[in-house]
């Protein structure tokens, strides 16, 4: 079986981090499988030499997107050359602009929504609102599945008579493998010089406007009003990296906060935090953050507002939701009431037999596909 994967690139991202390690997971229990991915960008992703080492195929689009006409042009040349089985877009909304280079094909459609923000890179806001109801139609017209990765996202696109969407839903799956290796904490910690005895926040995540990364600095200036032990480590990119940036300076927090670039392993970092913090904005509601899922299989507390999908909970007992993201301080008592709390043990264990395991999502992935 033929699939080709529309992705924007193989970078770190989210989606692309799932589907790389739910390609390596079908290599090793399905190796009739021939993964191709599509990159829309043309520049060199951090995930390519594995998707290779693996045997996946790449194509880098030769055409910019912005010239509509002849992007499409190409991908229909390339979906005719190879004759797949299964075409799967992986872009929400613009799902349905790659489906007009392929809509005849006889290979199974499946537009994959994987963000609820309704935000096309055009310019206009005007022509934003004009054009997502239309893309909307058009995804449940062209493609003959779409999947959502939570019920919200699912809701948000496609049209149903039924009001079930159960059957659509398709949860992302972490490797539990590696929470189940243990880091040395006075290590790790020495590395990013932070104090052995400090208590540590910790955000995982693109640094943008709508995931609100700068108000986890105000929750640690709050916290150091009242106890000089907390430090902050922020892991990620983005454009909002600037305003993290001036509020620690604003606040002189320099000595407290540590910022990195993705790092390929993240539980490493998680294990060494004491709290996980995301005060992402409360609507859109978010798709589903896969780094809700790693947080929990560290086992260590969660403190995150009600934009988060309250599907990404699996462990209650160490999350804790937020209705407000206006008063840092209520944020800050919050953990302040953690202090004494103790990490999960067996986060590994609980998560193990869930939909959220990367062997599951993968088999239910593939089974997606072995319906024609």
């Amino acid at each position: 079986m033929k699939i080709l994967q529309i992705v924007e690139s193989l970078n770190k991202g989210a989606v692309e981090n799932w589907l790389v390690r739910v390609f390596n997971e079908s290599v090793n229990h399905r190796p009739n499988l021939e993964w191709t991915f599509f990159c829309i960008l043309d520049s060199p992703g951090d995930l390519d030499e594995i998707v290779l080492q693996n045997g996946g195929k790449i194509i880098k689009s030769p055409i910019s997107i912005s010239n509509k006409v002849a992007f499409l042009r190409n991908l229909r040349k390339q979906v005719r050359a190879d004759n797949y089985d299964v075409i799967h877009a992986h872009h929400d909304y613009l799902n349905s602009f790659y489906a007009l280079a392929f809509w005849r094909s006889k290979a199974l459609k499946i537009s994959h929504i994987h963000n609820t923000d309704k935000h096309l890179p055009i310019g206009s806001r005007l022509l934003n609102k004009i054009l997502i109801p239309q893309l909307k139609f058009f995804n449940n017209i062209l493609y003959n599945k779409l999947i959502g990765i939570s019920q919200d996202t699912i809701q948000e696109f496609k049209y149903s008579f039924t009001g079930k969407y159960d059957e659509s839903i398709l949860h992302y799956g972490i490797d539990l493998t590696k929470f189940r290796i243990l880091h040395n904490r006075l290590d790790v910690l020495t590395r990013l010089d932070i104090p052995i005895k400090a208590r540590v926040l910790i955000y995982i995540g693109r640094f943008t406007e709508l995931k609100n990364p700068s108000f986890v600095v105000s929750i640690l200036h709050e916290l150091s009003k009242e106890n000089d032990e907390y430090y902050c480590l922020f892991i990620g990119e983005g454009d909002e990296l600037s305003a993290i940036n001036q509020k620690v300076e604003e606040y002189n927090l320099q000595a407290k906060v540590r910022i990195l670039p993705w790092v390929s392993d993240p539980e490493k970092y998680f294990q060494i935090a004491d709290v996980f913090v995301f005060p992402r904005k409360l609507k859109p509601i978010e798709g589903f953050g896969m780094v809700m899922l790693e947080a929990q299989a560290a086992g260590i507390n969660i403190i995150v507002s009600t934009g988060v999908s309250k599907e990404t909970i699996v462990i209650d007992q160490i999350v804790t939701m937020m209705d407000s993201i206006s008063d840092p301080k209520l944020w800050a008592c919050e953990i302040m009431n953690l202090k004494n709390s103790t990490k999960i043990n067996d986060a590994v264990n609980l998560i193990q037999n869930t939909q959220f395991n990367i062997q599951n999502s993968t088999s239910k992935l593939i089974s997606f596909y072995e319906t024609i």
